[in-house]
């Protein structure tokens, strides 16, 4: 692993950005990548930067996203790349939930990641936004049984605001995320056994199989991961219209003020109260670990990046 203090990451990033993106844009996708690495999320950090990763930088150049207003509450974004339309959505989100109390926002037209669905959620829901998110991809998952791909990974973030860190329920309705099986090829290691088939639909832990081989990655859960699957692919879809063909990706941001029915702050101490109750229970509690990664790597100023990744990235800058 190679040790990158933040400020060295994060100009490294901008070089490589900024040939290609405005300056505002530039830093809008920096502010992503760099948090999925400080997130202990590398899935979704620079690796994305790099080609064949469903990353911006794979999407080609089109014009600025447009901003289509419906009404006080709803709105479009269409354009490209996904870490831009997902950051002005998130923009207009807040925007739209602190002043009209409801908000719906779409994204539509893009073929690259939005990279980590918590960025977003944390932002929302330390404005005292409630927000569920849901980001389409290209079909990437088999039905068990079946060796075609006809299904997302679906990506979905719940993010809930307490008076402290957030409540953050950020997964793929897959066993893995596309992101996974990219670090695991990126990595040369093997997937867990289960959770892939090969094009012939047996069972499979090489991730080149699924990238390369046309096989697919399996949902979560059994047929109760498949329904949540099946739901937010529906979902996606229907309030976006995209296909997730290639370059007609979307996301759906469903939100609302948390005093949207009266005290915000009495409705912020309610949540904290539960996660209280069940983490004294022993719970788990979703997001907490991903942002105290985040809290204790800008304490540091610095991370620790794949050695190849990292490499790579500072040649593309040649």
């Amino acid at each position: 692993m190679t040790r990158v203090a933040l400020d060295e990451l994060r100009d490294v990033v901008l070089r490589v950005l900024r040939p290609r993106f405005s300056e505002a844009d530039a830093n809008r996708i920096a502010d992503v990548v760099v948090f999925g690495e400080m997130a202990g999320r590398p899935s979704h950090g620079v690796l994305r930067l790099l080609p064949g990763s469903y990353g911006v930088m794979d999407e080609e150049d089109g014009p600025s996203p447009t901003v289509t207003r419906i009404g006080p509450s709803a709105a479009r974004v269409e354009g490209k790349q996904g870490m831009i339309v997902a950051s002005i959505a998130t923009e207009l989100a807040e925007e739209m939930a602190t002043t009209s109390g409801f908000a719906v926002v779409t994204t539509r037209g893009s073929r690259s990641t939005s990279g980590s669905l918590t960025y977003f959620a944390e932002r929302l829901a330390r404005a005292g936004v409630f927000s569920f998110i849901s980001a389409g991809t290209p079909d990437f998952v088999a039905i068990p049984g079946g060796d075609v791909r006809v299904l997302g990974t679906n990506p979905m973030v719940f993010g809930i605001p307490t008076t402290e860190a957030p409540f953050v329920l950020d997964m793929a309705t897959s066993a893995v995320s596309g992101g996974d099986v990219l670090t695991a090829a990126a990595n040369e290691s093997d997937l867990a056994p289960g959770i892939a088939v090969d094009a012939s639909g047996e069972p499979t832990t090489n991730p080149l199989d699924v990238l390369r081989g046309g096989g697919a990655v399996l949902p979560f859960g059994g047929h109760k991961g498949l329904g949540l699957a099946l739901t937010v692919e529906i979902l996606n879809r229907a309030l976006t219209g995209a296909t997730g063909d290639p370059g007609d990706w979307g996301h759906a941001f469903v939100v609302f003020s948390l005093g949207l029915l009266g005290d915000e702050a009495a409705a912020r101490r309610r949540a904290q109260s539960e996660v209280e109750r069940l983490r004294a229970a022993g719970a788990r509690i979703p997001g907490h670990q991903t942002l105290a990664n985040r809290d204790a790597a800008l304490e540091r100023g610095w991370v620790e990046i794949d050695d190849e990744v990292y490499r790579r990235l500072v040649e593309s800058l040649v």
